[in-house]
């Protein structure tokens, strides 16, 4: 192998290149190059540009049939010299170079001298099913700019050793949304609000909900893998520190009225093989509630809405690829509680229904590709039992709870997402939650006069979705 990076003159001198390492260079007159079977040239196209050629002086010239070229920083519309003095060189599909979808094509003979000359294949063409998006990468790489130079970027050797990396990289631009948990953190903190109201308002808490304040302190950690996207799959990391304050407002008999706000701080990072996804996220959310109960049976509902911003750079193929996407969650959701009493304390099973509407807002990236998402319906159908007990220890009730239960997700699951560029599009399917978790909850309650200080811990599983929650609420009796 030889590697020039910069013009060589033969004119005093000569080259030879044997692959095959098992005979001696020999001796070749001035002006001479020779390339053998299983050689290889390596030029520094950048070195070579305009009328430089890379081997000057030469008078003969023998390139061998397998003999191979190498054509290192090369750019599409170029035309690079490599031998002057001399017409042979390399066949054209002996041609390479560190952009995989570079194609080269021998200039005919003008002169005494071996030019190549490069042009684009189709993106669609050079990786085949594995890719998204083709149709929009062939758009993108006909735009021009910061698109052009991106996809050009993805399909290098320098950034992207193989075609498994390269594939990963242009996917995962074209994922971007899904690998910075955009629909799921929307789906996940939603839960984080009306699961914190359903928790406030339940039997197992023994409160009568005269007027009383409540504070809810969440901090969420959770990792995603497996959740399907076209022909890759999610995988992501998600932490959630976030605070829901509410009121009952008004009681009168068995009916409460009740409303909450929560604001939440969220923190995504997600990898694959070619990229690096993060996603700074706020969410707002507010929530009416209310509820009939006695002491045995409670049918509570809540209408809620939620408006989270996310702040998404991907690092991928050497570049920032930057993204500013809104969603917005309302649900609305019912559930019924019955009160059993068991020896000192007692169980409480539930069941309720859910119903989401997740919208996330058309966006543009900082490449100029547009995202359109469909809108997703979910129905989140829950069932579980909870047990609690209250402990006297002279002025405080101490009041340990437990839970456990299931969701099932139906519904819009799974949705679909276009990407564009210049009119060109391409869609593709990717799922938004489990098909069902299992949750699990410890808590103790420590409840003096009128304030109930309380700490839990919560663990929530499914078949892509682990979720580690630490809580601590406080309820103040007016």
């Amino acid at each position: 192998m030889a590697y020039i990076a910069s013009p060589v003159d033969v004119t005093k001198g000569s080259i030879m290149v044997d692959g095959s390492q098992t005979t001696a260079p020999g001796v070749l007159s001035a002006g001479s190059v020779k390339f053998a079977d299983k050689s290889l040239l390596m030029v520094d196209a950048s070195a070579v540009m305009g009328n430089k050629a890379a081997i000057t002086g030469v008078k003969s010239a023998n390139v061998a049939d397998a003999s191979k070229l190498y054509l290192d920083n090369a750019k599409k519309g170029e035309t690079y010299k490599i031998l002057a003095g001399s017409t042979q060189g390399w066949k054209a599909e002996n041609i390479i170079s560190n952009n995989k979808l570079l194609t080269f094509e021998i200039k005919a003979a003008t002169g005494n001298e071996y030019d190549v000359i490069t042009d684009s294949k189709s993106v669609k063409d050079a990786y085949g099913d594995q890719l998204i998006a083709g149709d929009v990468y062939d758009a993108a790489l006909a735009t021009g700019g910061v698109a052009t130079d991106f996809v050009n970027r993805a399909s290098d050797d320098h950034y992207n050793a193989d075609d498994a990396a390269k594939i990963s990289a242009l996917n995962s631009a074209v994922a971007l949304n899904e690998l910075a948990g955009v629909e799921y953190g929307a789906y996940a903190v939603n839960n984080l609000l009306t699961n914190a109201i359903a928790d406030h308002m339940s039997l197992a808490n023994e409160r009568t909900h005269d007027k009383d304040i409540w504070a809810k302190y969440i901090h969420s950690k959770e990792t995603i893998d497996g959740l399907a996207i076209a022909s890759m799959g999610g995988q992501y990391d998600s932490t959630y520190n976030g605070v829901i304050v509410g009121a009952d407002l008004y009681k009168k008999g068995k009916a409460v009225i009740g409303a909450a706000f929560s604001y939440v701080d969220g923190d995504t990072d997600g990898n694959t093989i070619a990229a690096r996804t993060e996603n700074d996220a706020k969410y707002y959310g507010g929530s009416i509630y209310g509820g009939i109960q006695d002491n045995t049976s409670l049918l509570m509902g809540d209408i809620s809405y939620l408006h989270g911003e996310n702040d998404i750079d991907q690092y991928n193929s050497g570049m920032n690829l930057t993204a500013d996407v809104k969603t917005d969650v309302f649900s609305l959701g019912i559930r019924a509680e019955k009160s059993l009493r068991a020896g000192i304390g007692k169980f409480v099973p539930y069941t309720g229904i859910r119903y989401m509407h997740l919208s996330t807002g058309d966006y543009t990236n900082s490449l100029g590709m547009h995202y359109n998402t469909d809108d997703i319906n979910l129905w989140l159908l829950s069932v579980g039992i909870k047990y609690s007990a209250d402990v006297k220890n002279g002025n405080w009730t101490i009041r340990p709870l437990a839970e456990v239960g299931y969701i099932w997700n139906l519904g819009d699951r799974d949705s679909t997402q276009t990407v564009s560029i210049n009119g060109i599009s391409n869609g593709f399917c990717y799922d938004v939650t489990d098909t069902g978790s299992y949750i699990a909850r410890l808590a103790v309650e420590a409840e003096k006069g009128s304030i109930t200080y309380g700490l839990g811990y919560g663990y929530q599983k499914g078949d892509s979705v682990k979720d580690n929650q630490w809580m601590a609420s406080v309820n103040w009796k007016f």
